[in-house]
């Protein structure tokens, strides 16, 4: 016996073959019929597409990367502004309440504040570093934080193609 891919359709190969009327196996080249017919994904369901990869927990991990990096480089620019290290500035604080609240959006799915936040953060890091000399680790931290924005990307169309009613 052996196990296709799918819902568990299964093929004896013996038995296929002796009904084919060749007891020596394939030798001659004529094999039976597939077990079941095979579907690419362009021909399912709207809301089976993509399902083998990836799922809904996936999905909302992903989400959840995304919403978490907007909130923690929110908090972590608040923080900064607020201790006096890079001194209190109306830009900090517009800096910190814009990434908190694209958090908070990519917290309940929003696509557009998803690509606002990775769009915004390419834009800030691409200003920050063209003022100054970068040591290596703020770029491996903007590596970092751009592929947990991708994520949220990710993850948030995949949530609403899942969510989108049936015409």
């Amino acid at each position: 016996m052996i196990w296709c891919v799918g819902r568990g359709a299964q093929v004896d190969l013996a038995a296929s073959s002796a009904r084919a009327g060749h007891p020596s196996g394939f030798a001659s080249g004529v094999f039976p019929p597939p077990a079941r017919a095979y579907h690419n994904e362009a021909t399912w369901d709207r809301e089976r597409a993509g399902a083998a990869v990836i799922d809904d927990t996936m999905a909302e991990r992903m989400v959840a990367c995304g919403w978490i990096a907007a909130a923690i480089a929110g908090l972590t620019t608040l923080t900064f502004s607020l201790t006096s290290s890079f001194g209190l500035t109306h830009y900090n604080l517009v800096d910190a309440a814009l990434l908190i609240g694209l958090a908070y959006g990519i917290y309940r799915r929003s696509r557009t504040c998803a690509v606002l936040a990775l769009a915004y953060h390419i834009l800030n890091r691409l200003m920050i570093f063209h003022a100054r000399d970068v040591p290596p680790i703020a770029i491996v931290l903007t590596l970092m934080f751009a592929a947990l924005y991708v994520l949220g990307i990710i993850g948030t169309f995949v949530h609403h193609a899942r969510r989108r009613p049936a015409a």
